[in-house]
C-alpha cells in the first residue's frame, strides 16, 4: 500500500473550495470583520479636560429683594420655633421589592430550607468546607 500524500491531492481540494462563491464571500466577510475588530482594540486616551464637566459657579449672599413672586399674600411668613417631635412614628405601609435590583439564584441543589440560624448582621462561614 502507498500511503504518500502528494501536493496535487491537497491543492485541488482547496481549488474545489476557492470555487465555491458562498464560501469565498464567507471567508472575505470573516477576515474584513476580524480586521476591523483588532483594529478597533488599540487604547485611546481622551483629552481629560475636554471630557471633565464644566467648573461650578457658586452665587455668593444672594440678595432677597430681588425674589419676586406674583401673589405675595399666598405665602405668609411665619417665625422659626422649636417644637418637640416624637421619636418613633407608627403608620401603615407596604414593604416591596426594588425590581430592578432582583438577582435570580440558582440552586445547585435540591432540597427544602428548614430554619436559619442567622440574623441581620451576623457573620457566617460554611460549615462542612474550608
Amino acid at each position: 500500500m502507498d500511503y504518500r500524500v502528494r501536493s496535487s491531492d491537497f491543492r485541488g481540494g482547496l481549488d474545489d473550495l476557492m470555487r465555491n462563491k458562498g464560501l469565498a464571500i464567507g471567508l472575505l466577510l470573516i477576515s474584513v470583520v476580524s480586521v476591523l475588530a483588532l483594529t478597533g482594540c488599540r487604547e485611546v486616551h481622551g483629552d481629560q479636560a475636554a471630557d471633565a464637566p464644566p467648573p461650578a459657579t457658586v452665587v455668593p449672599g444672594v440678595d432677597v429683594s430681588l425674589l419676586t413672586v406674583d401673589h405675595p399674600e399666598q405665602y405668609p411668613l411665619a417665625a422659626a420655633v422649636a417644637r418637640a417631635a416624637a421619636s418613633e412614628l407608627v403608620v401603615t405601609g407596604t414593604v416591596s421589592p426594588d425590581i430592578a435590583r432582583n438577582v435570580p439564584v440558582i440552586a445547585l441543589a435540591s432540597g427544602r430550607v428548614v430554619g436559619i440560624y442567622a440574623r441581620l448582621g451576623d457573620t457566617v462561614r460554611c460549615r462542612g468546607r474550608g
